[in-house]
């Protein structure tokens, strides 16, 4: 069941899936009912690029540094000379683009090699930026939520967020709720395994979830090794809507007003 123009992938890495099929993807996409969605800034590098395809595709993105950027941009002299005041410079300059509507992808990740002290302080950068401005802050969090709460009980969110490709226990996503976040859920919902974060969603209020495929990135159930797509993303609520045991209708119709609120994005689309 497709119900056309309702879903906004709220994170997709549409620059990161191969250049020459940009329309045909988008295509794609809008023939399953995915309407719009919001490419995440990854490195200042990069951000050129995702406004040129939200200005081409009249789609949306958002700045930061992931931390699986962060240490080249340690080295390079901008950091040396500056630390992150640079980029926090650099985070406000893109926001006065229309199609900017929020600060990140950013946040912790306790897998990389990067020291977690400097990644909390990149954190820190890119939460004064998103309160000063009221801008939602989009998070990345692996293994490290107990580090990002309490991040965000240091520095509280002045303007509601989201936790790109939540995976946590209920406890956890009451946490994150208190703390102004809404939860990204993607294909892992779509795993029987993943027992969890199915558990989550089902207990959790419809209205504190968004939809996202993270494509190319996180891969449905049975799609598993192939590159994921932003038309994915009715599979995705068709599942979180069988899980809750609820209509397909009414999954798209929260998670796309939630979406629209979190970004501001009433202006532009309906």
């Amino acid at each position: 069941m497709h119900l056309p123009g309702q879903f906004i992938d709220s994170h997709c890495h549409l620059d990161l899936l191969t250049q020459s099929a940009h329309d045909h993807i988008l295509q794609s996409a809008k023939r399953a009912g995915v309407s719009s969605m919001i490419i995440p800034g990854l490195t200042p590098q990069q951000w050129p690029i995702i406004a040129a395809l939200s200005e081409r595709y009249s789609l949306f993105f958002t700045v930061g540094l992931h931390p699986w950027w962060l240490q080249p941009y340690l080295i390079t002299n901008a950091y040396l000379k500056h630390g992150f005041a640079l980029l926090q410079d650099q985070l406000v300059s893109w926001l006065q683009h229309p199609r900017c509507v929020g600060i990140g992808e950013c946040g912790l990740d306790g897998v990389i090699a990067t020291d977690l002290t400097i990644q909390s302080q990149c954190l820190v950068a890119h939460l004064e930026v998103a309160n000063q401005y009221q801008k939602p802050i989009v998070l990345h969090s692996r293994k490290t939520d107990h580090l990002l709460l309490q991040a965000l009980k240091q520095q509280p969110l002045s303007t509601p967020g989201v936790l790109h490709a939540f995976t946590g226990h209920v406890a956890t996503a009451e946490q994150c709720i208190k703390a102004k976040l809404l939860l990204g859920i993607g294909g892992t919902i779509t795993y029987p395994r993943a027992r969890k974060t199915r558990n989550t969603v089902q207990l959790i209020g419809l209205e504190h979830l968004v939809l996202e495929t993270d494509s190319p990135d996180m891969p449905l159930h049975g799609f598993q090794g192939q590159v994921n797509h932003p038309s994915q993303l009715p599979a995705v609520a068709h599942c979180l809507a069988t899980l809750r045991q609820t209509s397909l209708a009414q999954v798209a119709l929260t998670t796309r007003q939630s979406t629209l609120n979190l970004f501001n994005l009433s202006s532009f689309l309906k």
